[in-house]
Formats: C-alpha cells, sequence, structure tokens
C-alpha cells in the first residue's frame, strides 16, 4: 500500500467506502499534508494552486468533523462543483449538504439551512450574507470556516462580504483558506480571523506547478485569430480555454477563428447561458472556450491541455489562476501567451516571479501541412468503401487508369483545398495624415485602395486619429500596400506609411 493512500487515513468506514466509489486512490500532495493537520483541529493557511486537489483537502475533514462547516466559494459554478465531490464522497454517510448560491429560490434553501443534523453549508459570500440578513441561518453553531480560491474572492471584491460573515461566527472555530496566491488582502484576512495557522506550500513562489510547461509567442492581434487555429492543428489538445481581457475581444475572437467547434464565456450570459455552455465544453461538445477572466472564475474541466492567453495577464496572480486551469489533478498542461512588443516588461516580470516561461515561434505552415498530413493518413486507414466508391474505382479503371495514378487523383481531389496558401490574419498600416490635415475615413480608405494591391473588402477597421490614420489590412499585402500609399500625397503632402504589428484596433 502506497504511503500517500487514502486508506492510511483514519476515516470512517462510510467515507473511505465513497472515495473508493468515487475513484480516488493516492492523495495529492496538499491532501497528505492538509488533511492529518485539518483533522488535530488546526488552522490551515494553505497556497494551493487550481486543480492540486485542495476539495478533498478541506472536503474529507469538514465529514469527518462533528461540528458544522460553512465553505464560501467565489462563483456559483465552484460552489456546484464543490457541492456535487462531496456529496459523491459523503453518499453512505448521508451528511446535510445545502449548496447556497444566487439565481436559486430562497425558500427551497431556507428549507435546506433548516434541516436537523449535522451540515456543511456551500456558498457564494453574497448569497450568505443575503441569508444571514434576513435571518434565515445562524452560524452560532457552526465549528469550522473553509475559503476556497480566497484570493479570488478578495479580487472580485468580497472582502466585506466575507469579514460580515466571519462577524457572524464563533471566535473560537476551525478555519481552512486554500488560496493559489496570497496577496495583501488574503494576508489581512489570515490575520485577523486565524489562530496560528498551519502553513502549507507557502514557499513565496506564485507560479503555475512544474507539471504545465509555460511558453510565449511575440505575435500581433489580427494574426492570433489564425495562430490559434494551428495550434489546435498541430498540438491536437483535448479541450482548450483561450482568456480575453474583455467582452468584445471574446466576440471578435469567436467571429475570426474559424474550422472549431467553441463556445463564449463572458458577463453577458444569464447564468443557465453559462451552464449549458460550461456543460457542452465539459461534454466534450465543444473543443475550444473563449473567456474573459471573470466570466471563467470557477472553471473546473479536467480535461484542459491548452490554455491560451490572448493578451499578458496585468498581474501574476490574474496568470496563475488562467494557466490553473490545466494540467489539473497530477496531469500536464501547456500554457501558451500572445504578446507585443510592448508586453516586454511585464513579461519579465512574470518570469522574475518564478515562471519558467520559453521563447517559441507561432507554427509554420510547414507544422500544419505535417500535422494535417498524419490525420488525412488517419482518416483514409479508418475509412470503409461503400457501393459507389466500387462502382467509380471500376470505372476508372476501365478508362485506362492504373490503381496508383486513381489513388494519387484521389487524394489530391480530396485534400487540395488544404494544401491551398491560408490566410495569414491581420496587421495594421500606420499613415501619416489624420484630422489635422481634414482627413476623413473617406478619404483615408481612397487613399489605400486606389491601386491593384487590395480592393475595398480587404480592409478591415479604420481609425482615425489627429496627426494620424490607422487601417487593418491582410497581413500579406501589408508591405506592398505600405509601399504603394507612400508614393502618393494628400493635399500636397506627402505620405509616408508603415506597417505596424503592435496596433490595437478601436
Amino acid at each position: 500500500m502506497s504511503n500517500n493512500s487514502f486508506e492510511n487515513l483514519e476515516l470512517n468506514k462510510s467515507i473511505q467506502t465513497g472515495i473508493t466509489k468515487a475513484g480516488f486512490k493516492e492523495m495529492t500532495p496538499i491532501q497528505a499534508e492538509a488533511i492529518p493537520i485539518a483533522q488535530n483541529g488546526a488552522d490551515i493557511l494553505a497556497t494551493s494552486p487550481t486543480g492540486s486537489g485542495k476539495t478533498l483537502a478541506f472536503g474529507i475533514p469538514a465529514l469527518l468533523s462533528p461540528d458544522n462547516a460553512l465553505v464560501l466559494c467565489p462563483t456559483r459554478e465552484l460552489a456546484q462543483q464543490v457541492g456535487t465531490e462531496l456529496q459523491m464522497i459523503d453518499a453512505f454517510n448521508k451528511s446535510g449538504i445545502a449548496v447556497i448560491i444566487g439565481g436559486a429560490s430562497y425558500s427551497t434553501q431556507k428549507k435546506d439551512l433548516s434541516k436537523k443534523g449535522k451540515l456543511i453549508v456551500i456558498a457564494t459570500p453574497g448569497r450568505m450574507r443575503d441569508h444571514l440578513e434576513r435571518k434565515t441561518i445562524s452560524l452560532d453553531k457552526f465549528g469550522m470556516l473553509i475559503l476556497d480560491e480566497a484570493d479570488e474572492m478578495m479580487s472580485m471584491g468580497f472582502a466585506e462580504d466575507l469579514n460580515f460573515i466571519r462577524s457572524h461566527m464563533n471566535q473560537e472555530l476551525q478555519v481552512l483558506l486554500f488560496s493559489a496566491t496570497f496577496p495583501k488582502h488574503v494576508r489581512k484576512f489570515a490575520e485577523k480571523s486565524m489562530q496560528d495557522p498551519v502553513r502549507i506550500g507557502m514557499d513565496g513562489k506564485q507560479s503555475p506547478p512544474s507539471s504545465i510547461e509555460q511558453f510565449v509567442i511575440q505575435i500581433n492581434k489580427g494574426r492570433r485569430p489564425k495562430v490559434i487555429e494551428d495550434l489546435l492543428k498541430v498540438m491536437k489538445p483535448r479541450a482548450t480555454i483561450v482568456f480575453c481581457k474583455t467582452r468584445a475581444r471574446v466576440e471578435e475572437l469567436q467571429k475570426a477563428v474559424k474550422g472549431v467547434r467553441a463556445g463564449v464565456l463572458h458577463g453577458g450570459f444569464t447564468q443557465n447561458e453559462r451552464s449549458r455552455c460550461m456543460n457542452q465544453f465539459r461534454e466534450g461538445k465543444l473543443e475550444l472556450l473563449i473567456a474573459t477572466d471573470v466570466a471563467s472564475r470557477g472553471l473546473d474541466v479536467d480535461h484542459v491541455d491548452l490554455i491560451i492567453h490572448d493578451d499578458l495577464p496585468m498581474t501574476k496572480e490574474v496568470y496563475v489562476h488562467r494557466t490553473g486551469r490545466t494540467g489539473r489533478a497530477g496531469r500536464n498542461g501547456t500554457s501558451i501567451i500572445f504578446a507585443g512588443s510592448r508586453a516586454k516588461n511585464r513579461l519579465k516580470q512574470l518570469r522574475k516571479s518564478g515562471n519558467e516561461i520559453y521563447d517559441i515561434q507561432a507554427p509554420t505552415k510547414e507544422d500544419v501541412d505535417s500535422a494535417m498530413l498524419y490525420d488525412s493518413v488517419d482518416e483514409l486507414m479508418e475509412a470503409k468503401p461503400n457501393p459507389l466508391s466500387e462502382d467509380i474505382l471500376d470505372a476508372l479503371l476501365s478508362n485506362g487508369l492504373d490503381l496508383h495514378e486513381i489513388a494519387l487523383r484521389a487524394i489530391s481531389n480530396a485534400y487540395s483545398s488544404s494544401q491551398k496558401e491560408e490566410n495569414q490574419g491581420t496587421c495594421a498600416i500606420i499613415i501619416n495624415i489624420g484630422k489635422s490635415e481634414g482627413a476623413n475615413v473617406r478619404d483615408v480608405l481612397k487613399l489605400a485602395t486606389s491601386n491593384r494591391v487590395v480592393d475595398g473588402e480587404q480592409i478591415g477597421k479604420v481609425n482615425l486619429l489627429a496627426r494620424m490614420a490607422v487601417i487593418e489590412v491582410p497581413v500579406e499585402i501589408a508591405n506592398d500596400l505600405a509601399q504603394e500609399i507612400s508614393n502618393r500625397r494628400f493635399r500636397n503632402r506627402r505620405v509616408r506609411a508603415r506597417v505596424s504589428e503592435d496596433w490595437e484596433f478601436n
């Protein structure tokens, strides 16, 4: 028996049976360290990344404790996931487990909270505060408080709610605080609310686990949709999440990324729409999820192999949380940052904080063609001939073609589209005329399209500023077009144009 087997813990028979039935055999490092300490009644302050198995690290002690326990989570979805996992391992013990989140009926939740016997409440801070203010629950008899993803709760603005909830609980209670990072607000709450906590995994390093390979690709925004497509073709991840800063960028990428079953998450969706999208992603019906940081909090999908950061995160805490959505439960994963030249200083700071991030190039056409070749071979090996295929073959043979020539022509015809030169994305051309020279958007478009290099349909966004105009064009024609524009004049002024890969359009 392994030293990290759950069977080495002093668990009651029903909990042990539930763990075995759920398929858990070996404890993760955070579980092996935290569970015995929590069983002895000590407070725990644990820095542990997402996907490390912390739900069982606090869930098993909560189930074994004779006291009622309150678990606070940053999002509805995470609360539901924690509740599902605890119910799974408590199937034979039958503790009262109540999930208290927004969007659900108050009367049903009031009934759940009034049940007699041992109670474990899993709640979001806002809804728990609502119940306290409505006096539908008293926390006087709760002996354990657990904070899951404490840094996320603080960053979402729940500090006041957490302090309010803590003030309604006994001072002499056990507190287990789990956090991927340890910023100032979390430290302040811990100092005020905990008694001599045992510190676990707090080596000062705020970086994803070593099981996640971290890379950066220097690339402009216009080319990123195409590179996302190429990465999926070459790396063949089971599931991928692309993180974006804004809702507009999420929707922009959804339209731009082609040939992929993609879903989106941002703040404009209802809880039902969000749950539907997440269920499709979790079940493998979607291979790509494009999401904002806020909307993606609490994501817990084990089979995510690849994380793509459409932009360099503003803080290392955000980077750690994003990246932690892959490599979960000891699995391997990959994180790739897209960065423009302006992000060099932030990338340098991120590397200084302990992250080994390696520079790589975007997949080349040869990389993609090679990957597609292997896919094509696999498809042909698995394909089964139908009666029509046999009739066509007989007809071709009767016209004097041999089998080798027929095979070559069939393959060429079937996969010719994949051999065509693909769109390489877009970039910007900056032109030295603007509103100060009396130019308007129509003037800029006329200047850009009065040539044989480009037609009007190839021009994307146009930004007109005081002293410059910026147009979005396909990468493959950008240099020729910039040279063509630079040979022209506007109102007796010589026009100059240059290509930029770093411009961010409004």
